[in-house]
């Protein structure tokens, strides 16, 4: 049976396949997940219902009653920044990258890297996004033509400036826009200049596997969640590249897949072996609440706050893309998370 500590279950969903991420999206009011038979699936958070399911190329001929001649696994997606219309950006294991719109279910741009990828993510303010791959490649994409405007790799020399096995994580710097920093296979965190193709500097030791990469919203700290059997968790200063602490909090000793900076300097990070969620408090290193698995792994995480605004007294709801905005918040995060074919949303009480 799963085991909840100082965490509530507030809803859950289950699926029929197996779940590989999740978002909240529209300022926390959907969820938006990738799933492993290709489909994206976008749910009203109110009444936990799907409200778009958005196929890969494979599925081109569902509609006449025939299924699809392969299973492509869908393992990201987000919904773009910066437009009116709604678009979501889905990729995949065969390389395609897809840009939909949601409300027509419509594939509108395309393109294939010819690779497994295994993220995208967005920046919180330009209109670009990269993908990360199973080559160590990065690519930096325009968001409104799906052109690529940079590749991001080692260079032919003896430095260590770039992946050289597969890339799982990326953060943008939330106030140096050009900066961005990225974590996988190798055991190495590189930091990147957007306008430079090769890594200026580099954080060695961390072994990414999932999004367990994610800088702070004041920007001089970054969270790595490793999968590996000890400093799993482990806070390093952006500036230097030198390690701060390593977050060992309790005997429960997950193999780590994710993690998050919340408000109030605290972190959440998700794993396997055994399965876990967890909040964390970083400036008093202790474990504020956990979720425990019966089973299976947690692979991708999100969260939102809703608090009472201190003006009106109304509900306020924002997601970890608004994290300029939430770094003064306390009061209980909602966090969404996947374990096998679930969905869940639970309530934690930060600390201030």
């Amino acid at each position: 049976m799963a085991k909840w500590e100082s965490i509530s279950k507030v809803n859950k969903i289950l699926e029929d396949e197996h779940l590989l991420s999740v978002k909240y999206i529209n300022d926390g009011e959907d969820i938006i997940t990738s799933l492993s038979n290709g489909i994206v699936r976008v749910y009203k958070n109110r009444s936990m219902t799907t409200s778009h399911s958005l196929y890969h190329q494979s599925y081109l001929h569902i509609k006449h009653g025939r299924k699809p001649h392969v299973n492509v696994p869908a393992t990201s997606c987000l919904i773009m920044l910066n437009t009116e219309e709604s678009r979501c950006l889905a990729c995949y294991t065969d390389g395609h990258l897809n840009l939909f719109d949601v409300e027509k279910e419509k594939i509108l741009e395309s393109a294939n890297e010819e690779r497994q990828i295994f993220n995208v993510v967005h920046h919180p303010s330009e209109p670009h996004f990269v993908s990360l791959g199973e080559d160590g490649i990065i690519f930096l994409y325009d968001s409104a033509t799906m052109k690529v405007l940079m590749k991001y790799r080692p260079s032919f020399t003896n430095r260590l400036d770039g992946h050289t096995s597969r890339v799982f994580a990326a953060a943008f710097h939330p106030r140096n826009h050009n900066e961005f920093v990225t974590g996988g296979w190798d055991n190495t965190v590189m930091f990147w200049d957007t306008r430079t193709s090769h890594a200026i500097r580099f954080i060695g030791g961390p072994h990414v596997c999932g999004e367990g990469v994610d800088i702070n919203w004041n920007g001089k700290e970054i969270l790595t969640a490793a999968y590996q059997q000890k400093e799993q968790t482990q806070i390093w200063d952006y500036n230097t590249g030198k390690l701060s602490k390593t977050l060992n909090v309790d005997q429960i000793k997950s193999q780590l897949f994710c993690g998050k900076w919340l408000p109030g300097n605290n972190v959440v990070v998700g794993g396997t072996e055994p399965g876990l969620v967890r909040v964390v408090s970083v400036t008093n290193p202790s474990s504020i609440g956990y979720f425990k698995a019966e089973t299976g792994g947690v692979y991708s995480l999100d969260f939102k706050i809703v608090t009472d605004t201190a003006s009106s007294g109304s509900k306020l709801s924002l997601n970890a893309a608004h994290r300029d905005q939430i770094k003064d918040f306390g009061s209980v995060v909602r966090l969404v998370f996947i374990n096998g074919k679930i969905i869940f949303e639970a309530d934690c009480r930060l600390e201030q």
